[in-house]
């Protein structure tokens, strides 16, 4: 058996946070605006949502899905309704993962430690073969 070292630095680690689904959602102001309101609000469900917004229900629903995909809310089902809220833990751990690489890839030294967010994930890997 011998030990396999791969190293996982914190430049690819951004280029896989940097998700064109998360940029995409602060890209279109309903949407930012639409997280505002559920961050107000708590969990709502589509017609709420929708109520609040001069756009077509249909459209609240394609923004919320887009949110959704992007990791930033997370549906729940009671009886016919669809419930949304936002996935704090999904959104804060994407957007700690952008900050701390974008840091560590701009600074001289990245001194990834057990501190990091990251650490499970762009730490030194040991894989036995």
């Amino acid at each position: 058996m011998s030990n396999s070292v791969v190293e996982l630095s914190s430049v690819e680690i951004l280029k896989q946070a940097l998700d064109h689904r998360l940029f995409k959602v602060f890209s279109e102001p309903v949407r930012s605006t639409i997280l505002l309101f559920l961050l107000q609000n708590g969990k709502s469900d589509v017609n709420t949502i929708s109520n609040a917004f001069p756009q077509d229900r249909s459209v609240v629903s394609r923004h919320l899905s887009m949110m959704k995909e992007a990791g930033i809310l997370k549906v729940s089902r009671e009886d016919r309704h669809r419930y949304y809220e936002v996935d704090a833990d999904s959104f804060i751990a994407s957007l700690r993962k952008i900050i701390f690489n974008t840091t560590a890839c701009a600074s001289d030294n990245c001194n990834c430690c057990e501190k990091c967010p990251n650490y499970h994930i762009c730490a030194v890997r040991i894989q036995e073969k």
